[in-house]
């Protein structure tokens, strides 16, 4: 006998899709959710379709009336609707966007004929009526899953009405749209996200404001943007962390480049070249491999909070150390951990040497960072190296670095001036310093060489990144054994005291330039005499890249044109997963 499941969706509107990454914390009760029920909307993680629901959790506020209708529709099938996290419950931080004060605080971060993608901020009540509110930043796990425990035991049916998404590229972070003309042999992909003005919201608050809000920009990348964040503001303040918070924070952002890594490799790109419908499918396709996954995925979530205080957005990173010391009895089970499953995610990651990729082709520049000494790997660092005999400064970026809006587009775009597209991320990285790989990451390396004009062999260099990163934070936590931990911990207001004593000239510039998984990430800051930040601007990887994945979208287009159309659009929209775009990063 056929028994009908309670279908369930996930529509994520304006967010940094936190909430989303956090549900796997559920670990392998995570398997269940397919088992127990029919998953009939998650864009992340499947290809989007109109599709019934009876149950619908809903991520982030709505931002404009495409979005209300969106809610409105999922509303009218369902029985059930969940706002999932506080930008669904309140719109957050992002609440402070007001009529009153929406224009001002739009032209700080764009011209004024800009035309925002953002009408508005509505939590989900104010649209459609909710019935289960899952508080939390992001979204309390355990009432999640005490919340589908009550769904197994009744299970709920609504009446069928398919609810019509928006025409979006499933199986990346944020909302974009490719636009093909296939007369003409062109394509383009175009971030549609709502804007979030998260540097205006910082302006006249004080600088330790800036790190929280600025964490918040990516569910899949806070801790890149909290640290450079830091970095900014230390550098515009003259403050200098000791030796182990450096150490501590290098294996925090480690742990944050093998996440993200992770999530896109086995979440995005695998289940989509392997043509599974859903990212759930492959515990059924590769259940070991998802179960190792599974496996490296919790201790990320550890080190997170053995770190960072919270298995998602850090909040004992602080300007000049750490708030609070990590527990060095669990920083040492960690490195065990991590030694233990090393070689079993060798053969995870092997899984991409084995692919023949498209052949496609990158006419962009490498960038990416110089690294602090001779034989480390990019991860923070004063210079920038891209095709060119000198690296510039970071400080001095905005005369190499060329950003500008295009018209109708809510993402900014970069490029190296005069106006040169750029490609950054592991493919960068790995281009310029291959040789400065730990060991076991070489090997990997040595089976399948990327190609580095070929922009889809990013996902291979992300797979020898992922055992790269492994292997330091292993050499990392080695290094900090025996530090003393509480030297890390701050006085924050006499951080501040100091830091503003003094006459001196104010405002005060601080510019950071780090790794983030996806490549270079710009973060600068004004603060003046008060300790209020009075300017911020930030360049994330993606606006980079965006700079050159037209061009060639179109140069792969043209080179499959005797494929059918529907051929075409899969490769196309491999090539935009083979970019991992942060959408949510791009138009922050």
């Amino acid at each position: 006998m056929h028994i009908m499941k309670t279908k369930i969706a996930l529509l994520d509107l304006t967010c940094c899709t936190g909430c989303e990454v956090n549900l796997l914390r559920l670990g392998s009760a995570f398997l269940d959710v397919a088992q127990d029920f029919e998953i009939t909307n998650w864009r992340m993680l499947q290809t989007e379709k109109d599709a019934d629901y009876d149950v619908v959790f809903v991520e982030g506020y709505a931002c404009n009336d495409e979005q209300v209708e969106l809610l409105k529709q999922a509303r009218e099938t369902c029985e059930i609707v969940v706002a999932l996290g506080v930008c669904a419950m309140s719109g957050h931080i992002f609440s402070q966007l007001t009529p009153e004060n929406f224009e001002k605080l739009k032209a700080i971060v764009y011209s004024p004929e800009h035309q925002a993608v953002t009408q508005f901020v509505k939590p989900v009540a104010q649209v459609v009526k909710v019935d289960h509110i899952i508080p939390g930043c992001p979204a309390n796990i355990e009432a999640v899953a005490k919340l589908l425990g009550e769904l197994r035991q009744q299970p709920v049916t609504s009446k069928i009405l398919n609810v019509q998404p928006p025409d979006y590229v499933s199986r990346i972070e944020g909302h974009g749209s490719l636009n093909v003309n296939f007369k003409e042999e062109t394509a383009c992909f175009s971030p549609a996200e709502g804007e979030r003005f998260v540097e205006a919201l910082v302006v006249g608050k004080p600088y330790l404001t800036a790190p929280k809000i600025h964490s918040r920009i990516c569910g899949i990348c806070p801790v890149a943007h909290s640290l450079c964040s830091i970095k900014a503001i230390e550098n515009a303040l003259d403050i200098r962390p000791n030796i182990c918070s450096r150490r501590l924070r290098r294996v925090f952002q480690c742990g944050q480049m093998v996440q993200s890594h992770l999530l896109h490799l086995y979440l995005m790109v695998l289940p989509a070249i392997t043509e599974l419908e859903s990212s759930l499918d492959m515990s059924v396709r590769y259940p070991a491999e998802f179960h190792l996954f599974l496996k490296v995925k919790r201790i990320t979530e550890e080190l997170f909070d053995v770190i960072g205080g919270a298995p998602l957005h850090p909040v004992s990173l602080t300007v000049g150390g750490f708030s609070r010391a990590p527990d060095p009895a669990r920083l040492s089970r960690l490195g065990e951990n991590i030694s233990r499953i090393l070689d079993d995610a060798l053969d995870l990651v092997r899984i991409f040497t084995g692919f023949d990729w498209p052949e496609a082709v990158t006419t962009a520049h490498m960038i990416c960072i110089q690294p602090e000494t001779t034989n480390s790997y990019p991860m923070f660092g004063t210079r920038v190296r891209y095709n060119a005999p000198v690296p510039f400064a970071a400080q001095d970026y905005r005369k190499f670095v060329h950003e500008v809006i295009r018209i109708g587009q809510p993402s900014k775009v970069a490029c190296i001036v005069p106006n040169i597209p750029v490609k950054t991320g592991a493919l960068a990285r790995l281009s310029y310093y291959f040789e400065r790989l730990n060991p076991l990451a070489a090997t990997i390396l040595k089976e399948n060489t990327p190609n580095f004009n070929n922009p889809f062999h990013c996902n291979l260099a992300q797979a020898v990144e992922l055992i790269h990163y492994l292997e330091e934070t292993i050499r990392l936590l080695d290094s900090v054994w025996g530090d003393d931990m509480e030297s890390v911990v701050v006085d924050r207001k006499e951080i501040r005291r100091k830091a503003l004593a003094g006459d001196t000239t104010w405002p005060k510039q601080g510019v950071s330039a780090i790794e983030a998984p996806r490549g270079l990430l710009f973060h600068e800051v004004y603060v003046n005499k008060q300790g209020n930040v009075t300017f911020y601007n930030i360049i994330p990887p993606t606006v980079l890249n965006l700079s050159g994945l037209e061009q060639e979208a179109t140069l792969l287009l043209r080179s499959y044109r005797t494929e059918p159309d529907n051929k075409k659009i899969a490769l196309l929209e491999d090539l935009i997963r083979a970019a991992d775009p942060c959408i949510t990063c791009a138009v922050h």
